[in-house]
């Protein structure tokens, strides 16, 4: 038993504390001169530097959501209707402005929207990234957990087989995780980036937060929502995409009229990153709780103090704090995006 137990810390930390939370560590530490890591701000001015005219950015644009809006719909058979008609809107606001305004000004504008598109989308590729390396160190546990009940005969035959339904149960999981990576990569290729994302040695950054959440007062993005819109002619329609439960929902924001955005815009989405950071720190919190009891019933477990059944739901509830610490993350850095993208911030 203790070889396996010796197995499964190996493997399963080898799996989550290299590849989970902050990206693949052996990668970045061990890169050759082949292996490239596609950082959030290389991905913003690739895409950027990809689209140089409005007509390739609209081309890449509707290239980019269709295909998206088609893989989510098949493989999850949701109806994205809403979505693309207000993907749709956008579009002919943006054609409106090259009728009245020229191409120049409409290619301001839409750079904007390929920047949100960029940094939503890379968000997502590192949460499905590293939900699908907890996944794979969940199937660890499982398949260490059932190998060593079925040696050692210390388990009943229907705990073993809720092990292994469990087991399956994470491998569907790891599956949309992966096809959802796949999805948002795909999309991001789409979007500007295909050698970029498609090539087999590039390696996305890893989740680099420090777990400070701290943030600017709300009065501080008033303040930089007048002064990086007051030299736009046309002011901003905020306008509120709610994609279904399998997607993001964002915020989108076209110049329609004269004026910097209402202060009561900014106030909503500084609300939701205030409301993002106390949850980041909650998740913080707990995930170090949980993973200081699963050390403590570990070694309680090796001193045959209590059985694996014990150690399985520590184990369990450790990895769903994993989970919900990288969800909390990834919400923080979005919603920080989004207050950015919403007074006018868009350089990386």
């Amino acid at each position: 038993m203790k070889n396996l137990l010796t197995k499964f810390y190996v493997l399963f930390f080898v799996s989550i504390i290299c590849y989970g939370l902050t990206g693949c560590v052996a990668d970045r530490k061990h890169a050759t001169d082949d292996t490239h890591e596609l950082t959030l701000k290389t991905a913003v001015n690739s895409v950027l530097v990809n689209n140089p005219t409005y007509k390739t950015a609209r081309k890449n644009l509707v290239r980019a959501n269709s295909e998206y809006f088609k893989s989510i719909s098949s493989r999850f058979n949701a109806n994205l209707n809403t979505s693309e008609n207000t993907f749709n809107k956008i579009l002919g606001v943006l054609d409106k402005q090259v009728e009245t305004h020229g191409q120049e000004y409409a290619y301001n504008n839409i750079k904007e929207i390929l920047i949100e598109d960029t940094v939503l989308t890379y968000y997502k590729i590192l949460k499905y990234r590293s939900g699908s390396q907890i996944n794979l160190g969940d199937l660890i546990f499982y398949k260490v957990t059932i190998e060593d009940a079925a040696k050692k005969n210390n388990i009943s035959s229907d705990k073993l087989s809720d092990y292994k339904i469990a087991e399956k149960s994470v491998e569907v999981k790891l599956e949309e995780n992966k096809t959802m990576m796949r999805i948002n990569k795909e999309k991001l290729a789409n979007l500007g980036l295909t050698e970029l994302v498609l090539n087999s040695n590039t390696k996305f950054a890893p989740i680099n937060f420090t777990g400070n959440a701290q943030i600017p007062s709300e009065d501080y993005y008033i303040r930089l929502n007048k002064e990086l819109n007051a030299d736009k002619k046309l002011q901003r329609e905020f306008i509120d995409i709610v994609e279904s439960s399998s997607t993001i929902s964002r915020g989108k924001c076209l110049k329609t009229s004269a004026g910097s955005l209402p202060d009561k815009l900014v106030s909503k989405n500084y609300n939701q990153l205030k409301s993002s950071a106390v949850k980041l720190k909650k998740a913080a919190e707990i995930l170090k709780e949980r993973r200081s009891r699963r050390d403590h019933v570990r070694k309680e477990y090796n001193d045959g103090k209590v059985d694996l059944l014990s150690l399985n739901h520590a184990q369990n509830e450790l990895i769903g704090s994993e989970s919900d610490y990288v969800t909390s993350c990834i919400d923080f850095m979005k919603a920080k995006s989004i207050l950015n993208f919403t007074v006018g911030k868009f350089s990386y």
